[in-house]
């Protein structure tokens, strides 16, 4: 995901009337926070330090120009705010404050001199005020640059936002209906697109491959089928499916992916019972379910054109991310036990997720290829989208910890096990007490700030589930 900050100096004019011997030095720190920033794999748009109305002015336009996600602003010296606030009042760029000073040590032994350099927060308190005071959204992380994680939470930050900017104007594909009487997540087309400009697209045809007859228990020798059978092969394993219903669900996914690409389409979601071998698609594509998390396409069950868009802008933000759903409790072990039919993203396996063949007991739509493995121990978040009413919605934290089960019954089928900040049974009340869906998203590696901000940048009323 391309990540794009403009990265906002505040510094005072009086120094450089009476100490411009420190410019240097102030300046160099500046690059040196930019430079930090770019090696996280941000582009950083930056200015010359910022003392007076006009050249903040002229800062922002300049972010504003280059389409940053945010700006952050880097306190270098004491910054008096009236001369930065109307700038940052009437942009709609979102704000991080990145309170952070060049020496992490400031004690007894330190020298008089340090203090020109180290005072920064005086203009983070100035600034910061104001803004709280007019009402003006911002984040702010504080630490040292060097010394914390600080640099990292401000990048969570911008990730999240540009993730949320991704969540707006998605377009995600539809096969099939809805699933008759769920309503937990239903939101009308329309609704979608006045509220955050998320159309859906429905699959009406197939766009195949060159048919080529399949010889039985040997794939066919088309070409684009058997590099996508290589391809399957290098992130799933595939061995135990016959070649020749490998064959025919490659074919669908090859349809589907051509499909993808036509409509510039950000996920997808299908209702298994709509699909049968007289349907557009003649077969369940759980296969491309997972294959396509697997490169970044959002996904969810049942029609769920919500959920799916969720999913696609989580995947963004990180990769290892995948649709789910909490099916059974485990009160003795104090876990919930996650699962679903058939599809779990392959980077979130302990190794890799395998492929299997299934018989399909809803339909009589063709052999069907299940993608299967169970989610890796570590930390992880549960993340749940809510429709509240036809404006508003709601997104559920949940802080888990994922555990792995090498010997257990459940082989073929996605698995796994979360636990929850609170018991089993807290948790579960809070909930759905909240109006928690269940279709859910999981999500590797993430602070909850960083799920917050998403949120938060989309307007969401965010509830996070944890101890407190």
């Amino acid at each position: 995901m391309d990540l794009r900050i403009g990265l906002l100096g505040l510094y005072v004019k009086l120094y450089d009337d009476k100490s411009p011997e420190i410019r240097a030095e102030i300046e160099n720190f500046y690059d040196t926070i930019a430079n930090s920033f770019e090696k996280t794999g941000m582009s950083v748009t930056r200015n010359s330090l910022c003392r007076l109305k006009p050249e903040f002015d002229s800062a922002v336009k300049s972010f504003e120009k280059n389409e940053v996600d945010a700006i952050v602003t880097l306190h270098l010296a004491y910054s008096p705010s009236l001369e930065s606030i109307d700038s940052l009042m009437e942009t709609d760029i979102p704000l991080i404050v990145l309170d952070t000073t060049p020496d992490y040590s400031f004690g007894p032994d330190g020298k008089p001199s340090m203090i020109s350099f180290n005072h920064g927060i005086h203009g983070v308190q100035d600034m910061c005020s104001l803004l709280v005071r007019y009402g003006r959204k911002f984040y702010i992380e504080a630490g040292h640059w060097q010394k914390s994680d600080v640099l990292k939470r401000v990048s969570g930050r911008v990730r999240a936002i540009a993730a949320a900017k991704k969540f707006r104007d998605s377009r995600i594909g539809v096969i099939g209906e809805r699933f008759p009487g769920m309503g937990d997540f239903l939101v009308e087309p329309g609704n979608l697109r006045t509220r955050f400009g998320i159309e859906t697209v429905a699959y009406h045809s197939r766009d195949a491959v060159p048919e080529v007859p399949a010889v039985p228990g040997v794939l066919a020798a088309a070409e684009p089928v058997r590099r996508e059978a290589e391809y399957y092969r290098t992130f799933m394993k595939t061995d135990r499916v016959p070649a020749d219903i490998m064959d025919g669900n490659i074919r669908a996914a090859l349809s589907l992916r051509e499909w993808v690409k036509r409509e510039k389409l950000d996920g997808f979601t299908f209702n298994f019972l709509s699909i049968s071998r007289e349907s557009a698609i003649d077969r369940v594509p759980f296969l491309f379910a997972a294959v396509g998390m697997f490169e970044g396409l959002g996904y969810a069950g049942e029609g769920d054109v919500l959920t799916a868009a969720l999913v696609a802008a989580l995947l963004k933000l990180n990769p290892e991310t995948s649709f789910t759903e909490m099916f059974c409790p485990d009160w003795e072990g104090g876990r919930i036990f996650l699962s679903h039919m058939g599809e779990i993203n392959p980077r979130v396996c302990p190794e890799t997720a395998e492929a299997v063949h299934k018989e399909n007991k809803y339909t009589d739509a063709s052999p069907t290829v299940y993608s299967t493995g169970q989610f890796r121990k570590g930390d992880a978040i549960l993340v749940n989208l809510v429709p509240m009413s036809e404006s508003e919605f709601r997104l559920i934290v949940c802080p888990v910890s994922v555990e792995e089960e090498p010997d257990c019954a459940f082989v073929d089928s996605v698995h796994g096990w979360i636990r929850p900040a609170l018991p089993v049974g807290d948790f579960l009340r809070q909930f759905s007490l909240l109006g928690g869906t269940h279709h859910s998203a999981l999500v590797y590696g993430e602070l909850v700030e960083t799920i917050r901000t998403f949120g938060e940048t989309l307007g969401f009323d965010v509830r996070v589930i944890d101890r407190s």
